[in-house]
């Protein structure tokens, strides 16, 4: 009997040990395919630093309009100092370039303020916010967007939009809360 528990104890103990590694490479392996999407959409935006001290959200896909959307964002834990781009194309009809000045983060959701660049190859004059949802499916099947019309930097009050958006017809996306 005492034989028996041993094993049934230790075999709990390896399981439990071999979740947290494959929880620990699957984080990896999310923010990896989400920078991948966000270069395959436009390479010349820089990913965020996987810093687990820090918040982020990373992605690229293509949204239910055709539009093909890659974005970096980072701040610190507090939403101080957010900084990166984003960069929105519908083929043939449409460019939007755009700073980030926002971030707000809870959890696998995350509001992204935007200010339109003055880039001359900008067609957007207005900000907005992106929100997003990291549905934590490999390949980004269970990921979410959406887009508001309010100003960039009250993006904080957009993050209960986050569960509602549109699924990504393409991509994937990865948000962390530092």
């Amino acid at each position: 009997m005492r034989v028996k528990a041993i094993f049934v104890a230790a075999v709990g103990v390896i399981a439990i040990a071999v979740a947290g590694v494959a929880r620990a490479d699957w984080s990896l392996l999310d923010f990896q395919q989400a920078v991948d999407a966000l270069h395959a959409v436009d390479p010349t935006i820089p990913a965020p630093r996987n810093d687990p001290r820090t918040d982020f959200a990373v992605g690229g896909f293509q949204g239910q309009d055709g539009n093909n959307v890659g974005f970096s964002a980072q701040s610190g834990p507090q939403g101080q100092n957010p900084k990166g781009r984003l960069s929105e194309t519908i083929p043939q009809t449409h460019k939007g370039r755009f700073t980030v000045t926002c971030l707000a983060v809870a959890g696998s959701d995350a509001a992204v303020g935007l200010h339109p660049t003055d880039a001359a190859s900008n067609d957007e004059t207005d900000e907005f916010v992106l929100v997003v949802h990291n549905g934590a499916v490999p390949g980004g099947a269970a990921d979410q967007y959406g887009f508001s019309n309010q100003p960039a930097d009250t993006c904080p009050a957009a993050l209960e939009l986050a569960n509602l958006g549109f699924p990504l017809r393409h991509g994937n996306l990865n948000v962390h809360d530092g």
